[in-house]
Formats: C-alpha cells, sequence, structure tokens
C-alpha cells in the first residue's frame, strides 16, 4: 500500500491510499466512461438517422427556369402584305 498525492493547477491536492482495492475500483470506473460514451455516440448516430428527411419522390418539373427568349410559346402570327 502506498501513499499517492495530485496537486490541480489551482492548487488544491488530493491524496490517497492505492491499494488493490482502489487500482480495481479506477479500473472498473474507467471501463464505465468508455461504455457510456460508445453509448452516447451511438445514440447520436441513431438519432440522426431517424432525423433524416424521407424520400418523398422524383421531382417531376423543371430543374431551372428557362429565360423567357428561349419560352417556345403557341401563338400563330398572321402578317399580310398588300402588293400593288
Amino acid at each position: 500500500m502506498s501513499r499517492r498525492s495530485f496537486t490541480d493547477e489551482s492548487g488544491d491536492t488530493w491524496e490517497w491510499d492505492e491499494t488493490l482495492e482502489t487500482l480495481k475500483a479506477l479500473e472498473v470506473l474507467h471501463k464505465n466512461q468508455k461504455e457510456q460514451k460508445i453509448i452516447e455516440e451511438n445514440t447520436k448516430i441513431q438519432k440522426a438517422l431517424l432525423d433524416k428527411p424521407k424520400f418523398s419522390g422524383n421531382y417531376k418539373g423543371p430543374h431551372y427556369a428557362q429565360h423567357p427568349d428561349l419560352i417556345q410559346s403557341n401563338k400563330v402570327v398572321i402578317t399580310e402584305e398588300t402588293t400593288e
């Protein structure tokens, strides 16, 4: 059994007895933290997949607006010529 200490950035000192029981508890804690992180990542992925918009079919309309000069009209223009 040994005495360990840690001083953080703010100057606080933490001391503990490093026993076999403490090491096992830390191992379990780190394992649980890793598992929790994996669960959170999987939850985010599943949520992203479920929130994906549903496909509503292919768009049947034009993919761009035609220039007004290029639009074909159905109008027929009749001109009369007079000859003398």
